[in-house]
């Protein structure tokens, strides 16, 4: 083994041994201090941590003094832990980087022990406990759990590079849990949090990809609708009052019910509903609500809001256009066949065709409400046909279905073979028998 790597591991049992101290032990204390302090000077955080850990034992309470003997609090042992933290980023040994993380983690115990460990480091002492020779993830746990709750109560802030860890630090409980009512207490967990760390993410200003990653794992451990719609009321409950950080978590977790296909849940409706309470006027979310309304076969209500959207200045030309088909669509859907093809006769644009269409499906299916005799009831369909090809867009079996009530010529013969007859529902005239 290397002298360096000696030396190294001596300074990392240095806190549980007394050093032999040669004349004054004040002025030892001073001098251990005083080498570490020029170390740090110097950029060698190695020597700064050997020396520092030595002072802190020699020392005993005056560790916390400068060399005038005034109370520097808890200074030494920042500079202690800060040296510590620099060579575990800067090494590219792992195995030393364990060793240094090992004596991070004594040194924040015995800072605990006497009062002098401050709560804003709990964020980044979960982070080095992962560091250790022996990663401690339950107490990691308890850091990051503290220091996240502490931020969200107006304490500390806390960097953003700690939120994937912290996650990601519970979903390996989770992997790592064999008892089947823990595991699932942790699955619970899991999805709460997801919801408090989204709403953290946004209100923050996180980046996406701080997002993306905890829906990464949560993504691993959550993936049927049972899991997860049990949270979404107290998610609606503990919305931030914050106006656009509240409607970014409800996009973000409507959007995440999309993905898990949970959108035939009540659930999913109460978050579309959440959102239209803050913003009455977003198009992307009356359009949902209007799916979900749709789904309870609630067409009347659906149209209204897509009336409303039409009107809207912000929705495009095609997308009004496709509006118009969804209500010609519901009203057919209603059974309301005369008022359906008013309805898509009155379009116009991209869903001109497909109006088309359902105006010719309203015409079959009045067909036999509208004429005085099996013939002229016929003749409805050389009408429906027309529209149908007039679409440009109904297939070759629909028309041939159609085309198939016609009136035969027996039938024209034994009406005389008139050359037009009127349709009294539609107003239009046909041609059965040319």
């Amino acid at each position: 083994m290397k002298l360096g790597n000696i030396l190294l591991g001596a300074s990392m049992i240095i806190a549980t041994v007394t050093f032999a101290q040669d004349g004054d032990g004040n002025n030892e204390c001073k001098r251990m201090r005083f080498i570490a302090n020029k170390a740090m000077a110097a950029q060698d955080y190695k020597e700064a941590v050997e020396y520092f850990l030595k002072a802190e034992v020699i020392c005993g309470p005056d560790f916390m003094k400068n060399d005038k003997g005034e109370d520097i609090g808890s200074a030494n042992y920042d500079r202690l832990t800060g040296s510590i933290i620099r060579e575990i980023q800067a090494g590219t040994n792992l195995d030393i980087q364990k060793l240094y993380g090992d004596t991070l983690d004594s040194v924040y115990t015995r800072m605990d022990k006497i009062n002098l460990y401050d709560k804003k480091n709990d964020m980044m002492r979960g982070s080095y406990l992962l560091k250790k020779s022996v990663p401690d993830y339950v107490q990691a746990d308890f850091y990051f759990t503290r220091g996240i709750n502490t931020h969200v109560n107006g304490g500390n802030a806390v960097h953003e590079s700690y939120i994937p860890v912290a996650y990601y630090n519970t979903y390996t409980l989770f992997f790592m849990e064999q008892d089947e009512e823990k595991k699932a207490a942790l699955k619970k967990r899991m999805i709460s949090d997801y919801f408090d760390l989204s709403k953290l993410v946004t209100k923050a200003n996180f980046s996406i990809g701080t997002q993306e990653s905890i829906t990464q794992y949560f993504n691993t451990v959550v993936q049927t609708c049972d899991d997860l719609t049990p949270e979404i009321s107290d998610f609606i409950t503990g919305l931030t009052e914050d106006v656009d950080a509240a409607k970014l978590s409800l996009m973000n977790l409507i959007d995440l019910m999309e993905t898990k296909k949970c959108t035939d849940t009540k659930e999913y409706m109460d978050l579309i509903n959440a959102y239209l309470e803050i913003d009455p006027s977003s198009p992307k979310a009356l359009e949902m609500k209007a799916k979900g309304l749709e789904k309870e076969t609630k067409y009347r209500e659906a149209n209204v809001i897509y009336e409303k959207l039409i009107l809207l200045e912000e929705v495009t030309q095609e997308r009004k256009d496709a509006l118009k088909y969804k209500i010609v669509w519901n009203i057919f859907n209603t059974r309301s066949y005369k008022a359906a093809y008013n309805k898509a006769m009155s379009t116009s644009g991209a869903s001109r065709g497909k109006s088309l269409i359902i105006a010719a499906q309203c015409v079959a299916r009045m067909a036999n409400d509208c004429g005085t005799s099996t013939f002229e009831r016929k003749c409805n369909y050389i009408y429906a046909v027309r529209l149908l090809e007039r679409s440009g867009v109904a297939s070759a079996t629909m028309i041939a279905k159609y085309k198939a009530n016609f009136p035969t010529s027996r039938e024209c013969f034994a009406e005389s073979n008139p050359t037009s007859v009127t349709l009294s529902c539609w107003g239009v005239s046909v041609s059965p028998c040319k």
